[in-house]
């Protein structure tokens, strides 16, 4: 691996440690901290793909678009634990580097959770 790549790859992670570490995802009250999303983006992303009741799942938009190869979703729990089957009301969906993370619930129609 080339040098270049090796502290961009590095930039990404520190970069994503600091936004998530700051912020979190509040869901309408529901709060996600940082450290969880960090442990579900390492399960997520060590976690060979469809092995746990489908999930994680490789993320494929609805209309095709750059920049979202290798993204995987992965269900999150209130309780701040590591889903491992069963039911859930919300996800994430993370890149592979981890310096993008969307939380979305299904709860009420379903939305786009917000920064903490």
């Amino acid at each position: 691996m080339k040098l270049s790549k090796v502290f961009s790859t590095i930039l990404a992670v520190i970069m994503f440690k600091t936004d998530v570490a700051a912020d979190g995802f509040d869901c309408n009250g529901v709060i996600f901290t940082a450290a969880y999303i960090r442990q579900v983006l390492h399960v997520a992303f060590h976690t060979e793909l469809n092995s746990i009741s489908g999930w994680p799942k490789l993320f494929v938009p609805s209309t095709p678009a750059r920049g979202h190869d290798g993204y995987r979703e992965y269900p999150l729990l209130s309780s701040l634990e590591i889903w491992n089957g069963g039911g859930f009301s919300y996800r994430a969906l993370l890149s592979p580097v981890g310096d993008t993370v969307n939380v979305y619930s299904d709860v009420d129609g379903g939305y786009e959770c917000v920064s903490a």
